[in-house]
C-alpha cells in the first residue's frame, strides 16, 4: 500500500549496523521497534526482502532505480490495530476513508510502516508463511521503485496498476486467469478494491508487455485505450459502448 503524506517528525530513531546487502543502497536504515529482539528480527527480514527485491529489479531491467527504493526508516508495530491508529493520528489517513482489514504495511516518504509478522499473518488468510511476510515487504519496496522508474510527472498510474504491479512483482497470492469481463472491471475501476484481481490484471498484461513498457505507458487515457485494444476489448471500452 502506498500513501503520500506530509513530512513525518519521528523521534527515538535507532540505527542498527547495516549489512553489506543493505549498505550497497548507500545509507543506513533507522529501525524503530518495541524491543531489541523485534529490531533484530526486522533487520534480518529487511535484508532478506532487499536481496529478493534487487533480484526482481534486475530481472525486469529496473536495477538502476533500486537504490531509490531502499527506505531510510522502517517503523514496526506490534499489532495491526496500533499500525492503523498510527495511520490516522500521525500520517493523516482520512477518517472517512476505510483502511482495508488486510492492510498490514505501507510505504510513505522513504519509510516503511510494518506490522510484526505474527499479527500480520493473522489478518489475511492468503498470507500464512514467513515467505508471505517477506513478500509483503517486497511489495512495499516495489512502490518507490515504480515511482522512481516512471516517466516524470506520471506518478504511478491508477490504483489497480500501482497495487497490481506490486502484487505481480512481489509474486503474491494465487492470481486467477481473468475473464474479459473481470479484466474490464479492473482496468475500468469498477471491480472494487481487490489486490488479487489487480495482480491478475497486471499478470495478464505481462504476457504481452515488459514491466518497463507498462510503466512507460502507464498514465492518461491513452494507457487505458492501449490496454483495451491490445486485449481485444477496444470496441467495448469502459462505458460498454
Amino acid at each position: 500500500m502506498l500513501w503520500r503524506a506530509g513530512t513525518l517528525a519521528l523521534s527515538c530513531l535507532i540505527s542498527l549496523p547495516v549489512p553489506t546487502a543493505i549498505a550497497e543502497a548507500g545509507e543506513g536504515i533507522n529501525i524503530i521497534a518495541r524491543t531489541p529482539e523485534a529490531k533484530a528480527k526486522t533487520q534480518a527480514d529487511l535484508i532478506e526482502a532487499i536481496i529478493r527485491f534487487r533480484d526482481i529489479a534486475e530481472a525486469h531491467h529496473l536495477a538502476d532505480f533500486a537504490d531509490a527504493a531502499i527506505p531510510v526508516k522502517i517503523r514496526v508495530f506490534e499489532t495491526q490495530a496500533e499500525f492503523h491508529a498510527y495511520l490516522r493520528s500521525d500520517l493523516g489517513y482520512p477518517e472517512e476513508r476505510d483502511i482495508p482489514a488486510t492492510v498490514v504495511a505501507l510505504y510513505s516518504n522513504s519509510t516503511i510502516y510494518l506490522t510484526e509478522e505474527a499479527d500480520a499473518l493473522s489478518k489475511d488468510p492468503r498470507n500464512t508463511t514467513h515467505d508471505d511476510f517477506i513478500k509483503i515487504i517486497v511489495h512495499e519496496l516495489v512502490h518507490p521503485l515504480h515511482l522512481a522508474a516512471a516517466p516524470e510527472g506520471t506518478g504511478t498510474g491508477p490504483e489497480w496498476f500501482r497495487e497490481g504491479l506490486a502484487v505481480f512483482l512481489a509474486d503474491q497470492f494465487q492470481k486467477p486467469s481473468l475473464t474479459d469481463e473481470d479484466f474490464l472491471s479492473v482496468v475500468c475501476e469498477t471491480s472494487g478494491r481487490d489486490y488479487v484481481k489487480y495482480g491478475a490484471a497486471v499478470s495478464r498484461l505481462a504476457e504481452d508487455f515488459s514491466v518497463r513498457e507498462m510503466i512507460d505507458a502507464q498514465s492518461g487515457q491513452q494507457f487505458m485505450l492501449n490496454i483495451l485494444m491490445d486485449n481485444g476489448l477496444g470496441l467495448l471500452g469502459c462505458d460498454g459502448s
